[in-house]
């Protein structure tokens, strides 16, 4: 089974955080802990996007 993990858009590029898996250019920040994402996005007022697979 793969992990899920959440994006928010919450600032500046240099703020990211990578996603865990491979390397999207600084693209999104991903997070890892869906509570943190979802804080994230509140305080943004933003909509947080869920992506769930498998590490190969």
């Amino acid at each position: 089974m793969g992990e899920p993990c959440a994006w928010a858009h919450n600032g500046p590029m240099s703020e990211r955080r990578p996603h865990p898996h491979f390397d999207d250019g600084g693209t999104l920040d991903w997070y890892d802990e869906l509570d943190d994402a979802l804080a994230a996005a509140a305080a943004s007022g933003k909509r947080v996007l869920i992506e769930f697979g498998r590490e190969m």
